[in-house]
């Protein structure tokens, strides 16, 4: 979240935000439609409760940073990817408990997402919230010492979290019992959340850096804030398997299909 912070420069961020009204629609449907396909494969799939519980986390959990390496990579609008990255970090202090206590209006009830309000929120807060803000204070007042640091800091949270899913899958305490259905159940999630996203691109004016910044941010969640709220305020280590499962699983899919986008002759436009 610090990094995200930190590599926001305000001004190519001010000139992402606009037009409101377009950026305000990226950003309900990069909230919505992930709980809304978890939903929908977890009602078809029916797997197991820790692998369906932890699917309905992830889908709740802001755009993971990874989307901006899979957004470059595509040629996409970068812009927009760090501006939709930043933003549901921001409101997911709400965003999170929104969904949560949706999830139970369509008749999923998963004791392993009982989660205390309060502690989300403040939890939320302090963990998102205030890195993106103190980043984009540093990267405001001090651009230089911010520029400087990013590489470090970015090197420093990519060993963090690629060690962080090589314990939790090496541990068996923490790795899910049901492995292939912890693939299955985020396979059909991923394909979901395409496909949703794909029906709705014809009907949104955007250009097509923007289009491609859209379709790689819907899917792809924050695992980190996953496995924080799995273990710290659920104590399931087996939920953060699932979201390390579900991490590898979207990398293997995505990493090739940004390449391949951005060898294509029709996305070298993008803003």
């Amino acid at each position: 979240m610090l990094v995200i912070g930190l590599s926001l420069d305000l001004p190519v961020l001010a000139a992402s935000l606009r037009p409101l009204p377009r950026l305000s629609v990226d950003l309900m449907l990069v909230v919505a439609l992930p709980p809304i396909a978890a939903l929908l494969a977890v009602l078809v799939i029916r797997p197991s409760e820790e692998s369906a519980a932890g699917i309905l986390l992830i889908a709740a959990c802001p755009v993971g940073d990874i989307a901006n390496a899979y957004t470059l990579l595509a040629r996409g609008s970068a812009a927009r990817s760090l501006s939709l990255n930043a933003l549901t970090a921001l409101v997911a202090p709400l965003s999170m408990l929104l969904v949560f206590s949706a999830y139970s209006r369509f008749g999923i009830e998963h004791r392993l997402l009982a989660v205390p309000p309060g502690e989300l929120a403040v939890r939320l807060i302090f963990f998102l919230l205030l890195p993106v803000s103190l980043g984009m204070t540093l990267r405001h007042r001090m651009p230089r010492f911010a520029s400087r640091i990013i590489p470090t800091v970015t090197r420093l949270t990519t060993f963090g979290i690629l060690l962080l899913l090589v314990l939790v899958l090496a541990n068996p305490a923490s790795r899910p019992d049901n492995i292939s259905g912890t693939i299955g159940i985020s396979a059909v999630f991923l394909g979901i959340c395409i496909a949703l996203c794909s029906a709705l691109l014809p009907f949104l004016n955007r250009r097509p850096g923007e289009k491609t910044a859209l379709i790689l941010c819907l899917p792809v969640r924050n695992v980190g804030i996953a496995a924080l709220v799995a273990v710290s305020l659920l104590g399931q280590t087996r939920m953060a398997g699932v979201a390390a499962v579900y991490f590898a699983l979207e990398v293997a899919l995505f990493l090739p299909f940004a390449i391949w986008l951005g060898r294509r002759p029709r996305n070298a436009a993008s803003s």
